[in-house]
């Protein structure tokens, strides 16, 4: 299976540049993020590369991993700094949990991917809805 080694790098891009800003921002909030992103994501694809019979169905640890990761991406969207060095890490880093994120949304439902766009996007939720249902 290719999803190990789709989601590796991209989560291995969000601890390097998260290491980079440590200083600067609420770093235990983001560590405490990051080991529940970790956990779901090894649950995920753990269960894409060896299944088994009590693994929870595919698509709610597909769903699981996503939106634990949206939630960090959320903190990250939160996070500001007038240091030109600590911006363009936070930059860095918003971009990799995006990569993630698309990594992620082959995986999940069509109302979680409109979630993103709404939740970090700035997508009105009308839109998001008429998108969902048209």
């Amino acid at each position: 299976m290719t999803v190990r080694s789709t989601i590796d790098p991209s989560f291995t891009s969000v601890l390097v540049e998260l290491g980079r800003v440590r200083h600067e921002v609420d770093f235990a909030a983001w560590c405490r993020q990051v080991r529940e992103v970790d956990i779901a994501l090894a649950r995920f694809c753990d269960a894409m590369d060896a299944p088994r019979p009590d693994d929870l169905p595919v698509d709610r640890l597909a769903r699981d991993a996503f939106m634990t990761v949206l939630a960090l991406a959320q903190l990250l969207a939160g996070a500001y700094s007038d240091d030109t060095r600590t911006k363009t890490a936070l930059e860095l880093t918003q971009l990799a949990v995006a990569e993630l994120l698309d990594s992620l949304e082959p995986y999940v439902s069509r109302a979680d991917r409109e979630t993103r766009r709404v939740l970090l996007d700035g997508d009105p939720l009308e839109v998001a809805l008429e998108r969902m249902f048209s």
